[in-house]
């Protein structure tokens, strides 16, 4: 009985929540030609146009001869177009926004050395440069004007102002803030790489929660994320319950109500309930964990389709990126979902399954206790036929 009752919690989220946390599944059938992923490209970054459903696919390494770093698909894995051999060095991060009249953009955190690296650049969707932010291939500390080194990541709010992570092992540690005229608004943490609060070892990607006006910033090396004001830049949390993983890329969900934070050395990904305002925020749990393949596939980072809930994840040491799916969506070809990580799934994830496994546990226990009550009759049958007569 206490099982199924369980397992009816489940159904009606009661045990995970208020909804269920996803979990997600690989997609083999994405993309169509995968001989599109040489082994000598890495695949750093991507991003997906939520309208048009195309996927942008950040490559870096010597074999891009044939294509240029960023690769575009459709949302069925054919291949569209490739383009940014000129004008790109070396992808870490990307991100597509949509400006006021619905035009889409590709924000691109390049940190190489040639073709204009160290900066940040936003791009046409077909490839042509728009904006670089940065002193062009010179790594700085700089911020009038603002100079990065190894710039990792970024993300945009409704007014257009731009939060930047900027150092994945370089001379700088720090977020800033610039606003839509590019000029600093405030930053946090520096040079110095540091434990502390407001410090970062490593922050390497950023994202922002609109519902309580807080940035947060994948503090890798602290093994942490940390939350930050939107306005004002000032400290809000630390979470850590994610240790012993890692932090190295972090999202919204296509709901809004989880984080998705990525570890890169143990190819989990994380599901993490997002705090439905500023008093909850104190609250770090872990309500799911997703292997992504082996340890040594190494995912980088990954990137949302907030239509279908969909997530492709760009794999430096498999030299792929791979498209996992809701567990509760049925893709074309589902593959394995295993790794040398282990999964660790809540039992209810699909509400199927969860009805399904009630009412076999409902008829199990009708079985048993059927039998139990025949055996019980017979018992009481055998008794009365043996009562000698007087």
């Amino acid at each position: 009985m206490t099982f199924s009752l369980f397992l009816l919690l489940c159904a009606t989220g009661s045990v995970s929540g208020s909804s269920l946390a996803p979990a997600y599944s690989l997609d083999s059938s994405w993309p169509i030609d995968k001989s599109l992923f040489v082994r000598t490209a890495q695949d750093f970054a991507t991003a997906v146009d939520d309208r048009t459903r195309h996927v942008f696919v950040g490559l870096r390494g010597p074999g891009l001869a044939s294509t240029g770093p960023v690769l575009v698909f459709d949302e069925h894995g054919a291949f569209l177009r490739s383009w940014g051999r000129e004008t790109i060095g070396m992808i870490h991060g990307m991100r597509i926004v949509r400006l006021a009249n619905g035009t889409a953009r590709l924000w691109i955190a390049d940190l190489g050395n040639s073709n204009g690296g160290h900066t940040l650049k936003l791009f046409s969707i077909d490839g042509e440069l728009l904006e670089t932010i940065g002193t062009p291939g010179k790594a700085g500390t700089g911020t009038k004007p603002i100079q990065f080194d190894q710039i990792a990541d970024v993300a945009v709010d409704k007014d257009g102002n731009l939060y930047i992570v900027d150092g994945d092992g370089g001379l700088n540690n720090r977020l800033v803030k610039l606003d839509v005229a590019r000029t600093l608004v405030w930053m946090v943490g520096g040079a110095k790489r540091g434990n502390s609060t407001g410090q970062f070892y490593i922050p390497h990607s950023v994202e922002i929660d609109p519902k309580i006006n807080v940035v947060w910033v994948a503090d890798r090396g602290n093994n942490r994320t940390q939350g930050f004001d939107l306005e004002t830049g000032a400290f809000v949390v630390e979470w850590t319950c994610m240790r012993p993983f890692s932090p190295c890329h972090v999202r919204l969900d296509s709901t809004g109500n989880h984080y998705l934070v990525l570890d890169l050395n143990y190819a989990v990904l994380l599901t993490m309930p997002a705090p439905a305002s500023r008093e909850q925020i104190s609250t770090c749990t872990i309500a799911n964990r997703t292997p992504l393949g082996r340890n040594d596939s190494k995912p980088h980072a990954f990137s949302i389709d907030r239509t279908s809930g969909a997530i492709y994840v760009g794999k430096v040491g498999a030299n792929v990126t791979e498209k996992y799916v809701p567990w509760n969506v049925e893709p074309a070809f589902v593959g394995p979902r295993g790794g040398d990580n282990g999964p660790s799934l809540l039992p209810c994830t699909s509400l199927s399954f969860v009805i399904v496994v009630i009412l076999v546990a409902v008829v199990v226990r009708w079985h048993v206790n059927s039998r139990r009550r025949t055996r019980a009759s017979k018992k009481r049958f055998d008794r009365l036929i043996s009562i000698p007569e007087v």
